[in-house]
């Protein structure tokens, strides 16, 4: 696989899944210039009222409470690829939508992603390949567990 990429970084492809996802340098970049900052994970999103908590405590300023949850853009494999696609793509549905005013807008575009994220389903990774992006990424995630000082045990 390290020679697909290579011949892909190469050809000017634009992307390079594999070093996308190798942070301790971008995250080391970021904190050399901006170093009273506080590195949050996605997986902190999970309890969104402790994540808002948090950084509004960090900036010092007023709690703001969450009031509703949103899952915006679910990913999976459509079990019905034509209900995905009318909910995602089709152009009559868009343009009415976009009519909307904005709060009603947004409300609709939840229960749409509500809705979609029952109609998708999430196959698990393979063996070999989580086998291999865990030693691809073993010495990054000791370097980023060493930059923002937390354990990403649950990582490997």
């Amino acid at each position: 696989m390290p020679q697909k990429i290579e011949s892909r970084r190469r050809a000017r492809w634009g992307f390079d899944y594999l070093n996308y996802g190798a942070y301790a340098d971008q995250v080391a970049h970021y904190m050399s210039r901006f170093p009273h900052c506080k590195v949050y994970l996605t997986e902190d999103l999970k309890d969104k009222q402790s994540l808002i908590n948090d950084i509004t405590e960090f900036l010092s300023v007023d709690r703001l409470e969450i009031r509703d949850e949103v899952t915006a853009n679910p990913s999976g494999i459509p079990k019905s690829r034509f209900l995905v696609d009318q909910m995602r793509k089709n152009r009559a549905m868009k343009w009415m939508v976009n009519q909307l005013p904005e709060t009603t807008k947004h409300k609709l575009l939840n229960k749409r992603d509500k809705m979609m994220s029952k109609l998708l389903v999430k196959e698990p990774m393979r063996t070999d390949t989580r086998e291999m992006l865990k030693t691809y990424y073993q010495d990054d995630l000791l370097k980023l567990e060493s930059i923002i000082g937390r354990s990403l045990e649950h990582w490997r």
